[in-house]
């Protein structure tokens, strides 16, 4: 909101002017209307490639490809399932609770009444379900979230921290699921505590990888929290979708090169059999050709015996 000028003075002060901010959420509703039939349009493109034709008899051009059948899952499942680390302290968890359904056919739909409902009930909750971005929070005072990158793994981390004389010694992070043999030690930076940093060239090896927690060190002592660091679905979506397109590890990539393969491979099977049965009609013309000069003979030969007859 830029304000570039005062109101006019009068004789009762300075007169006032009323602004109004309104939520634009007929925009929101069409973006998310775009990503339901990008989304629509990919399951139908994958039905009818796979889909078995009752009157002609036969299957879809890629019926038997495995691939699809995992990406249908992998996209499916960012509407099916909660949301990455939000917890029942969030107004929303699912899809489907702010309207967005799964039919039986696959296709995905929105209920607009629920969507406007979600919209009164908690719009930040809403927009946070759909987009959030790795943002964290803590159930404790001692240990706070700070920030989190597009590397850090969406989910909810447990965190004990020793604190002694005022300073931390220790701290030691693992996800939620793991058990505490398998905790890993963060980095100490004075009061600021951040994820591994150690990384391969198919992606981090933590999934703390490029977490950073603040801690209040004023009080002594070991403390435990749990931060959850939260993704909405269409966030999960977009990096389901931008991992399986990877060039090197990539699910379609991977898959392209199967069936490229197998193509290849099917073509030198073609040029073989061509070869085979270009030989084969050498030979049966050659083998023709001499038995016809045979024929030929034979016949001279038996004109010459009914002409000695």
């Amino acid at each position: 909101l830029n304000l570039h000028g005062v109101t006019g003075n009068d004789e009762d002060g300075y007169s006032s002017i009323e602004v109004s901010l309104n939520r634009d959420t007929g925009a929101l509703k069409d973006k998310m209307q775009a990503m339901i039939d990008a989304y629509n349009a990919v399951i139908m493109y994958i039905d009818e490639k796979t889909a078995y034709n009752e009157e002609e008899k036969k299957s879809g051009i890629l019926s038997g490809e495995y691939s699809l059948s995992s990406i249908r899952s992998v996209i499916r499942s960012a509407f099916n399932l909660n949301a990455t680390g939000f917890t029942s302290n969030d107004t929303f968890l699912n899809p489907k609770d702010i309207g967005l359904t799964l039919g039986a056919d696959g296709m995905l739909s929105l209920d607009e009444a629920a969507f406007d409902e979600a919209i009164v009930e908690d719009y930040l909750g809403l927009l946070s379900l759909i987009g959030a971005q790795k943002t964290g929070t803590s159930d404790s005072t001692t240990v706070k979230f700070y920030q989190a990158s597009r590397y850090t793994e969406a989910g909810q981390y447990d965190v004990r921290v020793t604190i002694e004389a005022g300073a931390v010694t220790s701290a030691q992070i693992k996800l939620k699921s793991e058990d505490w043999s398998a905790a890993r030690d963060m980095t100490i930076s004075g009061n600021t505590l951040y994820g591994s940093n150690e990384s391969a060239t198919s992606g981090p090896v933590n999934p703390e990888y490029s977490l950073a927690l603040t801690v209040d060190a004023s009080q002594d002592g070991t403390f435990d929290a749990l931060v959850s660091i939260r993704q909405g679905f269409a966030g999960g979506l977009y990096e389901a979708v931008d991992d399986m397109l990877k060039a090197s590890s990539g699910r379609l990539p991977i898959a392209q090169t199967g069936i490229q393969s197998r193509i290849s491979n099917i073509e030198r099977q073609i040029e073989t059999e061509e070869a085979r049965l270009e030989r084969a009609e050498d030979r049966l013309r050659a083998q023709y050709a001499r038995l016809e000069r045979n024929m030929q003979a034979i016949q001279q030969q038996m004109s010459g015996l009914s002409m000695l007859g």
